[in-house]
């Protein structure tokens, strides 16, 4: 009950005004508390109610008898609780309700617990943002929004797999593909070509290889003479790690330089390697053809010029990409000493290559072949080799340079 107020001040009594005002205002405070506590009490009994209607716990609409007069509006929110187990509820939204029999329908959105029980206690809710279908699935399932307050599940996927976004409509377990080898891609044929990634590849590591150069031919050799024809330079080789979209990139594979004339002509240079794309361009440059060769009778005798070895260069910045290259080999002069029956290799540094170092030739062939240093990938980019010719030899041509070569290896 409200507390009766003290008789309110009049102007019409200016004697007692003072002492009825602060009487009047000093009751206020508790009147007021009194108001706000019936005003609750009115609200919890209109917005609370119960029932012994026999309900099974679930989602899905609800009928059960309870109070009349209630304030439940269509679309309110309310819970359903079992008064002695209050964890087995129901919540939802208020379908229809009528104040004047007591009849109420929820459309249960979410619901804890199980049986089927018959004291229920009724109330508003905060609305929920729970769709339906949560209590679905299986372990290891993924709920996902596939409609307007609509939550469905997506199976398990096996162990390793990752979850793809399918953008409005369902997820997906795809398999983690990321740093997986995809394919490799050799060109190893002199030529212009046009590079065709292989789908899903995100990364590249790429090795270019220039041509390599032709060696010396050798002139015709008399009695008591050597001739020797020099290796021309190996092709630049280099290699890139990339991220950069290569798809779609020209491709050039540099030829080996021609082989030097008969009679001391000079070897040619082979041709540059390169990939380039949207103004970016990495080039394995060619190894340079040897000069021509050359005949004497003075022992020992050093080699004529090799050709220089070709390197890697750059043409614009490429994004997300690391380069390297090792510079391809010029190979220098050797020294020999010979007589009219057999010569010896005899090498003046250690980084002189024929062959192996230190080998003995112990019988003089006419037009032998010193095979050059190989390139340590499938001989792409290899020179022509050094020629050596004995007393009375007729000229001979020098050793065309091998082409060079592009390899790609595709990573997801």
């Amino acid at each position: 009950m409200l507390p009766i107020l003290p008789p309110a001040p009049s102007r019409t009594d200016p004697t007692n005004f003072s002492a009825k005002a602060d009487a009047w205002v000093d009751a206020l405070d508790d009147w007021t508390d009194a108001a706000n506590a019936l005003e609750q009490s009115l609200q919890l009994v209109a917005t609370t109610g119960t029932s012994t209607s026999s309900l099974p716990i679930g989602t899905g609409s609800k009928g059960l008898t309870t109070q009349t007069g209630k304030a439940w509006g269509v679309g309110s929110w309310v819970y359903i609780a079992s008064a002695s187990s209050i964890t087995n509820l129901m919540q939802g939204q208020v379908t229809a309700y009528n104040s004047g029999t007591g009849n109420l329908v929820v459309n249960v959105t979410q619901s804890t617990g199980s049986g089927t029980y018959t004291d229920w206690v009724i109330a508003l809710a905060s609305p929920t943002t729970t769709s339906a279908g949560l209590s679905g699935g299986v372990a290891g399932s993924i709920p996902w929004q596939s409609g307007v307050n609509t939550t469905s599940m997506l199976a398990p996927g096996t162990s390793g797999q990752i979850l793809s976004s399918g953008g409005g409509g369902a997820p997906s377990w795809i398999t983690d593909t990321t740093g997986v080898p995809l394919g490799v891609q050799i060109f190893n044929s002199a030529g212009s070509f046009t590079y065709t990634s292989t789908p899903g590849t995100k990364r590249r590591f790429i090795r270019l290889i220039g041509g390599g150069g032709g060696s010396g031919g050798i002139p015709a050799t008399a009695a008591g003479q050597i001739g020797w024809g020099s290796c021309g330079g190996l092709g630049g080789w280099g290699e890139l790690d990339s991220t950069f979209n290569w798809d779609g990139a020209t491709l050039q594979v540099g030829g080996g330089g021609a082989a030097g004339s008969s009679g001391g002509g000079a070897g040619g240079t082979g041709g540059d390697t390169f990939i380039s794309k949207s103004g970016h361009t990495f080039t394995a440059t060619a190894g340079v053809g040897a000069a021509g060769g050359s005949v004497t009778s003075t022992f020992p005798v050093a080699s004529g010029s090799t050709g220089n070895g070709g390197t890697l260069t750059t043409s614009g910045s490429v994004p997300n990409t690391f380069a390297f290259n090792t510079k391809g080999r010029s190979f220098e002069a050797t020294a020999f000493a010979a007589t009219s029956t057999g010569f010896v290799y005899i090498p003046t540094t250690p980084n002189h290559y024929i062959s192996s170092p230190g080998r003995w030739y112990t019988t003089l062939i006419a037009g032998i072949t010193l095979q050059g240093p190989y390139h340590q990938f499938d001989n792409q980019g290899n020179p022509g080799s050094w020629l050596i010719s004995g007393p009375s030899t007729g000229a001979q041509a020098g050793i065309a340079g091998l082409p060079g070569s592009i390899q790609i290896y595709e990573y997801a």
